[in-house]
């Protein structure tokens, strides 16, 4: 019988890797070789994750608004940002309940997340999705900051 990972998921994780699995069983970086990321759990019941590409561009104008239509597309497709609550439905899991999200869509809708640790990493697997069109399977390796 599995048992509960609260709280050994409680702190700061650094993003590992984050690849997906396509339809035809492929799987690839999603955002390269060398993805950033944070992931923490709070005792409180937040969480937040951030992840990206470690290559973006930087816009021309130093300006927080400015950017070209161009940059701003680019910058929104190489990093995702959410946050909110979390609760552990079954051991290994977690619910995140979106309160905030760079992508609008998940903002106020539940994201379902299954975890498992092994030694100091957290491996969480995101049910399929669609990407570009495409159902996906993602799978992130974080580790234990």
């Amino acid at each position: 019988m599995k048992k509960s990972l609260i709280p050994q998921i409680y702190g700061s994780w650094k993003l590992i890797s984050l690849t997906h699995v396509n339809s035809k069983n492929e799987e690839m970086d999603l955002y390269g070789k060398d993805p950033i990321g944070i992931l923490t759990y709070d005792s409180a019941g937040y969480m937040n994750a951030q992840f990206g590409s470690c290559n973006r561009e930087n816009f021309q104008d130093e300006s927080l608004s400015g950017g070209k239509e161009e940059e701003i597309l680019s910058a929104y497709k190489t990093y995702m940002a959410y946050f909110g609550k979390f609760k552990e439905e079954e051991p290994g899991k977690i619910i995140h309940d979106v309160e905030g999200a760079l992508f609008p869509n998940w903002q106020g809708h539940q994201e379902v997340r299954f975890a498992e640790i092994i030694g100091d990493k957290l491996i969480i697997t995101i049910p399929p999705t669609l990407v570009n069109g495409e159902e996906i399977t993602l799978k992130a390796v974080w580790k234990k900051c």
